[in-house]
């Protein structure tokens, strides 16, 4: 799933919670799934510390994630026995904690803005201000389309979604719901049937199905409500859908046993882990070396996929060669490698350093920036930077005498020069234009205070 790759190489706060709930979503799934008794109250316990470790993170939405999946679960099987008391400790012990410090720290309005505005007010579309409140969130105005995540689908699941209707079919007939049965007559049935019938043998547990499917798809609705919409709001329903795709993949497609000479491991497991120990180490020394180490790891999986393919096992063929891949991918965004072996190319690392040397002390704004950069550039440089979040924010900037600077893109920078006031703005700045072909001539810098001497690494232009 291509976004969720991309994801992980972000510095979010998303990427925190999105591990929490997800966490959160296996333990709940272990003790309602279970038995009642001891065995359950480990899994319940555990729920309630990710649950806690998820507000901890990001707030109440770590828990709104949970809620809309569980308590429809919990009530669709009619649970009865809720867990121990002492197991609602771990959430209720830290989580008190915080709202003590944070009342503390400011009183009724930052409860109002956390627990009211932040929450009611996106997904209302409209701004709870409480009046005398120091505090309030500016973006509920920005309302995302309801189709938000419609038109993301492609990048957010790549090739996974074209699995999705085959395997909700499939579960849909595994749960012997009635509801959407299309007949077919012919071929046709025997194809949908081929694709979407579940074996006898391979059943799953109704509860396991009906949970997946809750955890897969409820919050992709539920957040396509609020005002404000991101791709990673959803990462930890990409292990909802993982796990359900899998359930299905194995149920129609899956051997019923591996042979006991080619197991997965050797196919799979070690392959990539190989590749991920490289990725980790080798970078350090020599550039050759590390590609004759990974190039005696593809040996290794030519030879596997042919031994499999001349045993007629093409499962395991298959498996080096996804394993291949996903390597490739590994090895292709190492920032160590994408330095020393792409000669035409940089990392945001040495993008943000550029900047950072040139800025100096001043005070860094954005204008309209993507992620991306709005977090490489803090995080690399350890710095603040600011985000100028209207167009009336950037005229008064350009208006004061404060010393500053400045990153806009360069299409915008070259738009704005047609207009007289911003030529006669920038007349003050040193105008640089940072060398970086990752992305070529996107950025302009301006610096407020002209200094004479330019760095190598930057061509200045008056």
């Amino acid at each position: 799933m291509p976004q969720f790759y991309r994801a992980a190489h972000w510095i979010l706060l998303d990427i925190g919670v999105g591990a929490w709930v997800t966490a959160g979503l296996v333990s709940y799934g272990l003790w309602s799934l279970r038995e009642e008794g001891k065995a359950a109250n480990l899994p319940a316990a555990l729920f309630f510390l990710f649950a806690a470790l998820g507000m901890l993170t990001k707030g109440a939405i770590a828990v709104v994630y949970l809620g809309v999946i569980t308590v429809p679960h919990w009530f669709f099987f009619r649970r009865k026995k809720l867990p121990p008391l002492w197991t609602g400790l771990f959430f209720l012990v830290p989580v008190g904690i915080w709202v003590y410090f944070f009342y503390r720290e400011g009183g009724i309005y930052f409860l109002h803005e956390h627990f009211i505005n932040n929450i009611f007010g996106r997904l209302l579309h409209r701004s709870f201000r409480l009046a005398g409140a120091p505090v309030t969130i500016s973006d509920v105005g920005h309302n995302s389309p309801l189709f938000f995540y419609f038109k993301r689908l492609p990048n957010m699941f790549g090739a996974a979604i074209a699995l999705f209707p085959f395997a909700i079919a499939w579960a849909w007939r595994s749960l012997g719901w009635k509801f959407f049965h299309f007949p077919f007559h012919g071929k046709v049935q025997y194809v949908w049937d081929l694709l979407t019938r579940p074996r006898p043998e391979g059943v799953m547990r109704k509860e396991l199905l009906v949970y997946l499917m809750l955890w897969s798809f409820v919050p992709f609705f539920v957040l396509s409500i609020p005002a404000i919409k991101e791709v990673t709001y959803l990462l930890p329903s990409y292990a909802g859908i993982a796990l359900l795709l899998s359930c299905y993949l194995a149920d129609r497609f899956v051997l019923r046993e591996a042979p006991e000479e080619l197991p997965w491991g050797e196919g799979f497991v070690f392959p990539l882990s190989g590749f991920a120990l490289a990725v980790q180490v080798l970078p350090k020394f020599s550039l050759w070396f590390f590609f004759a180490f990974c190039g005696l790891i593809c040996l290794g999986l030519v030879y596997i996929f042919v031994r499999n393919l001349a045993c007629r096992n093409f499962r395991g063929a298959v498996l080096p060669v996804l394993a291949g891949l996903i390597a490739g991918v590994m090895l292709g965004n190492t920032p160590e490698l994408m330095e020393r072996s792409r000669l035409d190319r940089k990392c945001y690392c040495l993008f943000a350093e550029t900047v950072w040397k040139e800025v100096g002390s001043r005070p860094l704004y954005l204008k309209a920036m993507e992620e991306s950069i709005r977090g490489a550039l803090p995080f690399f440089g350890c710095r603040d930077i600011r985000v100028l979040v209207s167009e009336e924010s950037l005229q008064k900037l350009l208006a004061g005498k404060g010393e500053h600077a400045i990153l806009l893109y360069r299409r915008e920078y070259m738009r704005r020069l047609r207009d007289p006031k911003f030529a006669a703005q920038v007349r003050r700045y040193r105008i640089i234009f940072p060398d970086f072909p990752e992305k070529a001539d996107s950025f302009v810098l301006l610096i407020s205070e002209k200094r004479p001497a330019v760095s190598a690494a930057l061509h200045s232009v008056r």
